[in-house]
């Protein structure tokens, strides 16, 4: 959810920080543009901060360098690709092909931590992931929509005064976040499913 929310107020949030002076409205769609691409590898670059400390329990460094190495490469790789396909269709700023870029990487990273903790049997999911799963990403849904609905034109943005502009950002942010919550609960998700019991540790 908060991935998608940022992506999704980008370019409100842009508008309120920085849309004064010398940042004008071609500066808020480039730096927008960037936050936009860079959004979804929140989940990434998260995931890696949970995973990562598995290996290092077990005083397993290597892993993490080498994943962080291969994904790197991997950035490297796409920052050329993604750049020259959008300088040439201009679907978007050339630049956010880097910021896109990373965040394939901080995704791939993390795919790569988990796939080696599941398949070395380090980490095995509980029951209960999928439909965990499924909630998060349908009230994640019902509050973009209302987020899209609520957000209007960028240009009805820019009209507004500074702390007009605060306010409206605000009521977005909070109103995204009862929505959500509200939608978790009316689907069935609950804080007790957030618990995790204590696991059973293995006497020597």
């Amino acid at each position: 959810p908060a991935a998608l929310g940022l992506a999704l107020l980008a370019k409100p949030l842009m508008t309120t920080l920085f849309y004064r002076g010398e940042f004008g409205v071609r500066d808020v769609d480039m730096a927008g543009a960037s936050l936009v691409a860079y959004a979804p590898g929140l989940v990434g670059f998260i995931l890696v901060k949970v995973l990562a400390p598995g290996y290092f329990a077990r005083q397993d460094t290597r892993t993490p360098v080498r994943t962080a190495i291969q994904a790197l490469a991997l950035s490297m790789i796409l920052n050329i690709v993604f750049v020259l396909v959008l300088a040439r269709t201009g679907w978007a700023p050339p630049h956010a092909g880097i910021a896109a870029a990373t965040t394939c990487s901080g995704l791939f990273n993390s795919a790569l931590l988990l796939s080696g903790l599941l398949r070395s049997g380090i980490y095995r999911p509980r029951p209960g992931w999928r439909r965990l799963g499924l909630q998060v990403v349908a009230a994640s849904l019902v509050m973009g929509v209302v987020l899209v609905l609520g957000i209007g034109e960028i240009g009805s943005w820019l009209a507004l005064g500074r702390w007009a502009r605060v306010s409206a950002l605000t009521a977005c942010v909070g109103g995204g976040a009862l929505v959500y919550f509200g939608a978790a609960y009316v689907l069935g998700l609950r804080p007790a499913t957030l618990r995790v019991g204590r696991a059973a540790v293995p006497r020597a």
